[in-house]
């Protein structure tokens, strides 16, 4: 992939890996970041990402640095207390296994990775 077509969704990415990989328990350095971009395919350096990061925030997502731990993002669209009630709910609904599935599935992307693994265990 050409490399200007890489750079322009590499802010995509970011937010992506950010959303999935990271909650308020789970950080990522710069260098993981950087690892996880790059397993997908785009270079980048450790100065635009710190600007990705910037406009990221202006856009409204909330991104935090912790000095020793890395970048988080700890406050999304619902939390995972909100997602195991939504989880529970399906239920107490007369619905086909699996669409059932299909709807969690849909519900676990809306957290990190580990907080669905959380969900799927109770």
């Amino acid at each position: 992939m050409a490399k200007s077509v890489n750079q322009k969704i590499k802010v995509f990415y970011l937010r992506k890996i950010l959303l999935e990989k990271t909650d308020k328990n789970h950080y990522l350095t710069m260098l993981e970041i950087l690892d996880a971009l790059k397993e997908r395919g785009i270079k980048a350096e450790r100065k635009s990402i710190y600007n990705d990061i910037d406009m990221l925030r202006e856009l409204g997502l909330e991104i935090i640095n912790h000095k020793k731990l890395g970048y988080a993002v700890v406050k999304k669209d619902f939390d995972c207390d909100e997602i195991k009630l939504l989880v529970k709910g399906l239920d107490n609904i007369d619905i086909m296994e699996s669409k059932k599935k299909h709807i969690i599935n849909k519900l676990k992307t809306l957290v990190s990775i580990y907080e669905a693994k959380e969900i799927l265990s109770e």
